[in-house]
């Protein structure tokens, strides 16, 4: 037999290792959120904010500055990353399975 057949199984085993670690990241992220002092899950709103107070937005420094120094926004990003390369190898497994078993270009743009 040649390797390439058991390609789609490995990288659906990849992906399915990949799709758990961002499900795991997830849940710590949430579990961080709900602790955090700074949370106000849970909290009702009395008051809204009022319009003109602080600067919106700011230069891509800042938003990198406020990624890197911070543990929350790190572990929003390795989860999209995580998200994100289990997608991919799940969408070349499938892209995989669908050139192997079809014989034709019009068949296999039907799966």
């Amino acid at each position: 037999m040649t390797d390439s057949v058991y390609l789609p199984a490995g990288l659906i085993l990849i992906s399915t290792v990949f799709f758990g670690l961002a499900i795991t990241v997830m849940l710590i992220l949430d579990r961080i959120a709900v602790s955090s002092l700074h949370s106000k899950l849970g909290d009702t709103i009395t008051q809204q904010p009022s319009a003109g107070k602080g600067r919106t937005g700011g230069s891509f420094l800042d938003g990198v500055n406020a990624v890197a120094t911070s543990p929350y926004l790190l572990g929003i990003d390795a989860y999209i990353v995580l998200l994100a390369i289990s997608n991919t190898l799940i969408y070349f497994t499938q892209a995989n399975i669908a050139l192997e078993s079809a014989d034709t270009f019009s068949q296999r743009v039907e799966s």
